[in-house]
């Protein structure tokens, strides 16, 4: 399960990083947030946003997060149980 998420991931950021604007690949890749609401990317988010690599660069972490539809489908499978 991790392998394909970790996939999913991957080629999401990669149509992102093809077909988005700018300002949309950075708000994605932009890790750090002032308390006005103002994004900054550290040199680590601008090489991800630039660069396709799967996995990180000497990373053992996994990408954080979910994809849109993925958080409905899990959602939906909560509801369903209940």
């Amino acid at each position: 399960m991790e392998v394909y998420r970790r996939k999913v991931f991957f080629n999401y950021e990669k149509q992102l990083r093809l077909w988005s604007p700018s300002e949309k690949v950075f708000e994605y890749f932009a890790s750090f947030q002032i308390s006005k609401g103002e994004l900054f990317m550290r040199p680590l988010d601008l090489t991800q946003a630039m660069v396709p690599v799967f996995p990180l660069f000497e990373s053992h972490l996994v990408r954080d997060g979910y994809l849109t539809r993925e958080r409905k489908v899990k959602n939906k499978n909560k509801k369903e149980k209940n």
